[in-house]
Protein backbone atom coordinates (compact mmCIF):
# COMPACT_ATOMS: atom_id res chain seq x y z
CA UNK A 1 0.00 0.00 0.00
CA UNK A 2 2.72 2.51 0.93
CA UNK A 3 4.78 1.66 -2.14
CA UNK A 4 1.81 2.16 -4.44
CA UNK A 5 0.95 5.49 -2.83
CA UNK A 6 4.56 6.61 -3.04
CA UNK A 7 4.56 6.19 -6.79
CA UNK A 8 1.03 7.53 -7.23
CA UNK A 9 1.75 10.71 -5.28
CA UNK A 10 4.28 12.32 -7.59
CA UNK A 11 4.34 16.12 -7.39
CA UNK A 12 2.57 18.00 -10.16
CA UNK A 13 2.90 21.73 -10.65
CA UNK A 14 0.26 23.71 -12.49
CA UNK A 15 0.88 27.18 -13.89
CA UNK A 16 -1.87 29.75 -14.16
CA UNK A 17 -0.05 32.35 -16.23
CA UNK A 18 -2.01 35.08 -17.93
CA UNK A 19 -2.92 34.35 -21.55
CA UNK A 20 -2.68 37.60 -23.46
CA UNK A 21 -4.66 36.87 -26.64
CA UNK A 22 -8.42 36.70 -26.10
CA UNK A 23 -9.82 33.60 -27.84
CA UNK A 24 -12.83 33.94 -30.12
CA UNK A 25 -15.22 31.06 -30.66
CA UNK A 26 -18.95 30.43 -31.01
CA UNK A 27 -20.35 27.36 -29.26
CA UNK A 28 -23.34 25.66 -30.86
CA UNK A 29 -23.70 22.45 -28.85
CA UNK A 30 -23.59 21.15 -25.30
CA UNK A 31 -20.31 19.70 -24.03
CA UNK A 32 -19.98 17.09 -21.29
CA UNK A 33 -17.47 14.87 -19.50
CA UNK A 34 -15.98 12.15 -21.69
CA UNK A 35 -16.54 13.93 -25.01
CA UNK A 36 -13.88 14.35 -27.66
CA UNK A 37 -14.67 17.33 -29.86
CA UNK A 38 -12.88 20.37 -31.39
CA UNK A 39 -15.24 22.59 -29.36
CA UNK A 40 -13.62 21.22 -26.19
CA UNK A 41 -10.21 22.49 -27.30
CA UNK A 42 -11.68 25.96 -27.81
CA UNK A 43 -13.34 25.73 -24.39
CA UNK A 44 -10.01 24.82 -22.78
CA UNK A 45 -8.32 27.80 -24.44
CA UNK A 46 -11.04 30.08 -23.05
CA UNK A 47 -10.71 28.58 -19.58
CA UNK A 48 -6.97 29.23 -19.71
CA UNK A 49 -7.64 32.84 -20.74
CA UNK A 50 -10.04 33.16 -17.79
CA UNK A 51 -7.29 31.88 -15.47
CA UNK A 52 -9.38 28.88 -14.47
CA UNK A 53 -7.30 26.18 -16.13
CA UNK A 54 -3.57 25.60 -15.88
CA UNK A 55 -1.63 27.04 -18.80
CA UNK A 56 1.08 24.38 -18.76
CA UNK A 57 -1.43 21.67 -19.65
CA UNK A 58 -1.89 21.19 -23.38
CA UNK A 59 -5.34 21.96 -24.78
CA UNK A 60 -6.75 18.77 -26.23
CA UNK A 61 -10.15 17.93 -27.56
CA UNK A 62 -10.94 15.64 -24.61
CA UNK A 63 -13.34 16.77 -21.86
CA UNK A 64 -11.80 15.17 -18.77
CA UNK A 65 -11.74 15.86 -15.06
CA UNK A 66 -9.46 18.92 -15.28
CA UNK A 67 -11.77 20.51 -17.87
CA UNK A 68 -14.83 19.67 -15.77
CA UNK A 69 -13.30 21.29 -12.67
CA UNK A 70 -12.42 24.38 -14.70
CA UNK A 71 -15.97 24.58 -16.10
CA UNK A 72 -17.35 24.39 -12.54
CA UNK A 73 -15.07 27.32 -11.61
CA UNK A 74 -16.30 29.27 -14.67
CA UNK A 75 -19.93 28.57 -13.80
CA UNK A 76 -19.39 29.63 -10.19
CA UNK A 77 -17.62 32.82 -11.30
CA UNK A 78 -20.57 33.85 -13.51
CA UNK A 79 -23.41 32.73 -11.23
CA UNK A 80 -24.42 29.69 -13.26
CA UNK A 81 -25.50 26.47 -11.56
CA UNK A 82 -22.15 24.57 -11.33
CA UNK A 83 -23.03 21.30 -13.05
CA UNK A 84 -19.64 20.77 -14.69
CA UNK A 85 -21.05 20.50 -18.20
CA UNK A 86 -21.53 23.16 -20.85
CA UNK A 87 -25.28 23.40 -21.24
CA UNK A 88 -27.49 26.19 -22.61
CA UNK A 89 -26.75 28.74 -19.84
CA UNK A 90 -22.99 28.21 -19.87
CA UNK A 91 -22.93 28.17 -23.67
CA UNK A 92 -24.87 31.46 -23.77
CA UNK A 93 -22.38 33.09 -21.36
CA UNK A 94 -19.41 31.77 -23.32
CA UNK A 95 -20.89 33.11 -26.57
CA UNK A 96 -21.66 36.46 -24.93
CA UNK A 97 -18.05 36.84 -23.84
CA UNK A 98 -16.13 35.12 -26.64
CA UNK A 99 -18.22 34.88 -29.79
CA UNK A 100 -16.08 35.96 -32.71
Amino acid sequence: FKVRNFFAAYPMTFKFDEVSVKPKYTFNKNLAFGMTDPDVKALQDILKYEGLMATNIESTSYYGSITRASVVAFQTKYGIDPLGMVGPQTRAKLNELYSG
